[in-house]
């Protein structure tokens, strides 16, 4: 328990500071705004539980989308469930083991639930198209990694602690405190990479019938899979040569040393791939766009010919990802 809250507290250190507004880049304010314009908070005389910098608006929005965007709902339940069912089936099974895995089961599924949130909002990229300054795209990318971490890194968490007592292998304390921050970090970034390297246009929102008129992501599905697992992997590795010295019981209070060392793999696999994934949207914002409004054959058009494995990746979603029209009833 206590590596895990450490794993929390830092994870909430972090979030702040990144959230912290920067005086050397605060926006201007074009025109006061009066009477009902303000929020209801700010009105009250209220304190802020996001900095009003454009980081902030970020994670405000991506927090909103996750809670009222019917796909993004149900995207986020059915990672839970799976996981909670996963551990059923542990259960009637047998096997009670595979209960403490869950919270970092969540984790790798971050990933894959949130592979093509820029194909999800639709044309909505227009507002970072025409608004782009300096540092939008960064604050646009980094304001989604840090709202995955705030919807993800709870529940997961929590699922830990309570499978882990449920089950009453305790022996594994050491080893999900250490893959739940590695993973989760993997996990979240290649969300953002997939989601702006292959993108898909779904049905844009203001046409959805149902939750599922989202864009098809069958070619980032494996790829976020084995991408986050690669990311993770010294995490992964420590955490597995853990095992044989808990199940003896010669490693004793030594096995959480390795906690840090998953915290600190999930923050680097994090900023690095949050780094390429928004110095990429940075560099190909234009044509990120006329991907999403416009549609696979106008895409191809306009696809990256080189040889780099980012090129190669958006040629692949733009050849293997089939256009969505409504489903919804």
């Amino acid at each position: 328990l206590a590596g895990l809250s450490a794993v929390a507290a830092g994870a909430a250190f972090g979030c702040a500071r990144l959230l912290a507004p920067d005086p050397a880049r605060r926006p201007t304010r074009l025109a006061r705004p009066t009477g009902r314009t303000r929020s209801a908070a700010a009105a009250r005389g209220g304190w802020r539980l996001l900095p009003p910098s454009p980081l902030g608006a970020v994670v405000g929005r991506e927090l909103r989308q996750w809670w009222r965007d019917p796909w993004r709902s149900l995207e986020l339940q059915c990672a839970v469930w799976t996981v909670v069912f996963i551990g059923l089936i542990g259960v009637v099974s047998g096997v009670p083991v595979l209960l403490p895995f869950g919270g970092a089961l969540l984790g790798l599924f971050t990933g894959l639930v949130a592979c093509n949130l820029l194909g999800q909002d639709g044309t909505a990229l227009w507002l970072t198209v025409v608004g782009a300054g300096p540092g939008t795209v960064r604050d646009d990318v980094r304001g989604r990694q840090i709202a995955l971490l705030l919807m993800f890194a709870p529940a997961a968490v929590a699922l830990t602690v309570v499978m882990t007592v449920v089950s009453g292998e305790h022996w594994t304390w050491p080893v999900v405190a250490t893959l739940l921050p590695a993973l989760l970090g993997a996990g979240v970034g290649m969300a953002v990479l997939l989601s702006v390297v292959a993108g898909t246009p779904g049905v844009d929102p203001k046409y959805r019938v149902g939750p599922n008129d989202a864009g098809d992501v069958s070619y980032q599905l494996w790829i976020s899979i084995y991408g986050t697992l690669l990311a993770a992997l010294p995490a992964v590795l420590l955490a597995a040569a853990l095992v044989p010295g808990l199940l003896a019981g010669t490693v004793g209070a030594a096995a959480w040393l390795a906690v840090p060392f998953g915290v600190a793999n999930g923050g680097t696999a994090a900023w690095l791939l949050g780094r390429v994934a928004h110095r990429r949207l940075a560099a190909r914002l234009p044509e990120t766009f006329v991907r999403l409004r416009y549609g696979r054959a106008v895409a191809a058009e306009q696809q990256p010919a080189g040889d780099g494995w980012l090129d190669r990746m958006e040629r692949g979603a733009i050849a293997g990802n089939q256009e969505r029209r409504p489903v919804g009833s």
